[in-house]
């Protein structure tokens, strides 16, 4: 069928920012995810950084059943009952992030000093919440005007044929909270 994809590698993408934590020395990762969709993808691509390191994965440190601040809140609660306590925590999407970070400061930790935070999505409240969030950004103008041009391209009669599929880039937003 002539159905064009446009998609973004999540594991790869989750894998980039968990190997940042990684490069900066952390060793005890938690992870905070929901249980379906890309979430899935995310927590894969989690796993392969800590492998690729020679980390171990620890299954008590991920958790996570929803994709809202609160599910990150209650998540990360979760996690700072495991001893000894990570150091760092990547969250498969900005709202659980910045729900881990509630919690966090809620439990009198600082960000990043006691405790690193990664998100996933660069929404815009992730530059305007304290420490602000390093996050993984999927550049969702630039996909929005690619897809608009297939499907231009699709509607005009200039592209023809089976269906495209195409990678979109990914970025690590470098922010306060790591």
């Amino acid at each position: 069928l002539p159905l064009d994809n446009i998609y973004v590698d999540n594991a790869a993408a989750a894998q980039t920012a968990t190997a940042y934590l990684i490069e900066r020395g952390h060793r005890m990762i938690a992870m905070l995810a929901g249980q379906n969709g890309q979430q899935q993808r995310r927590v894969l691509g989690y796993r392969r950084a800590l492998v690729a390191h020679g980390l171990p994965v620890n299954e008590a440190l991920i958790k996570g059943d929803g994709f809202q601040e609160d599910n990150g809140y209650h998540a990360m609660r979760g996690i700072l009952q495991h001893i000894p306590r990570p150091t760092a925590v990547f969250a498969a999407n900005d709202l659980i992030a910045m729900g881990a970070l509630a919690a966090l400061r809620d439990a009198g930790l600082r960000v990043p000093d006691d405790i690193a935070v990664i998100g996933f999505d660069d929404i815009p409240a992730a530059k305007l919440v304290s420490p602000s969030l390093t996050t993984v950004s999927q550049f969702p103008e630039q996909l929005g005007r690619r897809a608009a041009t297939m499907l231009f391209e699709r509607l005009e009669g200039t592209v023809t044929g089976g269906g495209r599929c195409e990678l979109m880039p990914h970025e690590l937003i470098v922010r306060e909270s790591v």
